[in-house]
């Protein structure tokens, strides 16, 4: 079975900014869900054990998760949110993703996950 890896920024100083963009990218995860895509998201996944569990933020921490899981996807969608360009993470994996032949894909936040986002702020 193949499935789309969902990258996305999310190391920042700010812990409210981290949590927003766990926020955007949930939504853009349950968004192809919905639609019966097969997908997986490490931010949507792994955030709320790394708050849990005191695990470290940045990507020198996360890549051994992450490059495992896109070695094994069939496509990959980078979530443009607001830092994706100068993410660590983000370059990381598409230049991974670039060596085992995956295009990625770019997806601007649509209306629908920013309200999402935004209606879990409070």
């Amino acid at each position: 079975m193949s499935f789309i890896y969902i990258a996305s920024p999310y190391a920042h100083e700010s812990a409210t900014v981290r949590e927003c963009r766990f926020q955007a990218v949930m939504c853009y995860t349950a968004h192809l869900m919905q639609k019966g895509i097969a997908c997986y998201s490490p931010i949507t996944y792994f955030h709320q054990i790394a708050l849990t569990y005191s695990l470290p933020k940045d990507w020198d921490y996360w890549k051994m998760m992450d490059l495992p899981l896109l070695a094994k996807a069939s496509a990959m969608h980078v979530l443009c949110l607001d830092g994706f360009a100068a993410s660590k993470g983000v370059e990381a994996e598409v230049e991974f993703a670039a060596t085992i032949g995956i295009l990625p894909e770019y997806v601007p936040p649509s209306k629908d996950v920013l309200m999402c986002m935004y209606s879990k702020e409070g």
